[in-house]
């Protein structure tokens, strides 16, 4: 841990987010911490996305705009923004989501509290848009629910070294299986009870779509049943495994 605040790189990752983009910077940009590194990803917008978040104003941070035109998916978009990260710590953030005020003040007050922890992880509070339906399987938690979500975490670069990016062949749960990674690494997860940010559900979030949804699951759970020789960290250029871990017998 550095004796002076640290440098957060927040990575926000976006395509054709133009209705909630703005939000999502503004947020980033109204956390008190500093010094503060905001890392913008578009992976392919065709709206306007980018020129809207620009057009934003950015007081004394300065963003760093990261244009992807090809392999679009979540996870290879979040590896482009941790290879132009330069902070002591890393938090990501999509673009059609937003950070509650003071979200990193919690976060980076419990792995100052706890130095052998790897990764903290926090809660997420669901908030619907007017005239949407919540997806089935949330239906039972409503506007406002809160439950811890892997992408509220906040991770050292150098547990980012250990594991290395996230996995692009499973893009809509590269988070889950980043965890679990980490886990198989014997990194400590912490979670906390804080909200770190709003999880909108907007219609067009790929959550709508059960069966694909069904498919990734069981897609990353074939994998995690065979992967005993699996290589473990994934390389941020090509977003796949490099390397081999064995676990002890």
């Amino acid at each position: 841990m550095p004796e002076r605040d640290p440098l957060i790189s927040v990575i926000v990752i976006f395509r054709n987010e133009r209705a909630f983009i703005e939000e999502a910077v503004r947020s980033v940009l109204a956390q008190p911490h500093r010094p503060l590194e905001l890392i913008l990803v578009d992976d392919g917008s065709s709206d306007g996305s980018a020129d809207a978040a620009l057009a934003l104003e950015f007081g004394d941070v300065d963003p760093i705009l990261v244009t992807r035109t090809t392999d679009h998916s979540a996870p290879a978009a979040r590896n482009a923004g941790i290879a132009r990260a330069s902070g002591y710590y890393v938090m990501f953030l999509d673009g059609d989501d937003e950070l509650v005020p003071d979200a990193i003040g919690p976060l980076l007050a419990h792995l100052r509290d706890n130095p052998d922890c790897d990764v903290v992880i926090g809660h997420r509070e669901l908030v619907v848009e007017p005239g949407v339906t919540v997806p089935r399987f949330l239906r039972h938690e409503g506007p406002g629910a809160r439950r811890p979500h892997f992408m509220t975490m906040l991770v050292p670069a150098s547990t980012l070294e250990i594991t290395g990016g996230f996995d692009v062949r499973f893009a809509g749960n590269e988070d889950t299986e980043w965890v679990l990674r980490a886990r198989l690494l014997e990194l400590r997860l912490d979670v906390i009870e804080a909200t770190v940010l709003r999880y909108r559900m907007h219609g067009d979030n790929t959550v709508y779509d059960l069966d694909a949804l069904q498919r990734r699951q069981v897609r990353l759970l074939r994998h995690l049943i065979t992967r005993r020789h699996e290589p473990l960290k994934v390389d941020l250029t090509s977003g796949v495994t490099v390397g081999e871990h064995r676990p002890a017998e």
